[in-house]
C-alpha cells in the first residue's frame, strides 16, 4: 500500500510538472504581468513641447514614430520660432533637434535602473530613454529618461512635458499615440529630400 500510494503522488507530481511545463512551452500560461510587446507601441506621437526663445515661451511642433518593431523616427518642423509657428514641412530631427537622440534607435524589453519593467533604449552618447511597460495610475502611458553623465533619473506622466539633457539635447513624447497624422499623413508633410 505504501508503495503503490508513493508512486501515485510521484505520478501526481509528475503530471502536474509536465501540464506547467506544456502551458509554459505553448506560450499559453504567462504570468499577469507580463507587459505587452512592443508592438503595441507603435504608432505616432506629438512631441510638441514649449521652449523660450528670446524668453518669450514658444511652441515647438515634431513627432515620433515607433514601428511594430520599436524602430524609432524623430521628426522636427523646420522654419520654427515667433513668427514661422506652424508654417514648416518636417524633417528628420538631427544635431540638438529635440528628440535627434533617439533616430534610428530600437526599443527592446528590459528595466530602469530601478527596476521597473520598460521598453528601453540608449538615447544620445549615455543616456537611457524608456517607456515603462505598466501604465500610471490613471492609466496613460509613462516614460523615463537617465541622464548618464550625472547619473539622475526621472519618469514623466503628462503631456507636452520636456527633459533637456547634457550637450544641448532634449527628448519629449506625449501619449496617447495620435490619430493623425496617420504614417502617409506624415509622410506627405515631410521636406523635400526626406
Amino acid at each position: 500500500m505504501f508503495l503503490k500510494t508513493s508512486w501515485q503522488r510521484l505520478g501526481a507530481r509528475t503530471g502536474l510538472l509536465g501540464a506547467c511545463l506544456a502551458l509554459g512551452l505553448t506560450g499559453v500560461a504567462h504570468g499577469l504581468d507580463d507587459p505587452d510587446s512592443v508592438s503595441s507601441l507603435a504608432g505616432i506621437y506629438s512631441s510638441a513641447h514649449t521652449v523660450k526663445i528670446n524668453g518669450l515661451p514658444e511652441s515647438t511642433f515634431g513627432y515620433i514614430e515607433i514601428d511594430g518593431d520599436g524602430r524609432i523616427t524623430a521628426y522636427e518642423q523646420t522654419d520654427e520660432g515667433p513668427i514661422s509657428i506652424g508654417t514648416g514641412c518636417y524633417m528628420l530631427a538631427s544635431g540638438t533637434a529635440t528628440n535627434a537622440g533617439l533616430q534610428s534607435r530600437t526599443l527592446t524589453l528590459g528595466t530602469t535602473l530601478q527596476g521597473a519593467a520598460a521598453y528601453v533604449t540608449q538615447a544620445g552618447d549615455s543616456d537611457t530613454f524608456a517607456i515603462l511597460a505598466a501604465p500610471a495610475a490613471n492609466g496613460s502611458k509613462v516614460w523615463y529618461f537617465h541622464n548618464g553623465r550625472n547619473d539622475k533619473s526621472i519618469t514623466i506622466n503628462g503631456t507636452n512635458n520636456v527633459v533637456n539633457a547634457d550637450y544641448r539635447t532634449s527628448y519629449s513624447i506625449s501619449f496617447p499615440a495620435l490619430a493623425h497624422p496617420t504614417h502617409n499623413e506624415l509622410r506627405d508633410k515631410l521636406c523635400p529630400g526626406q
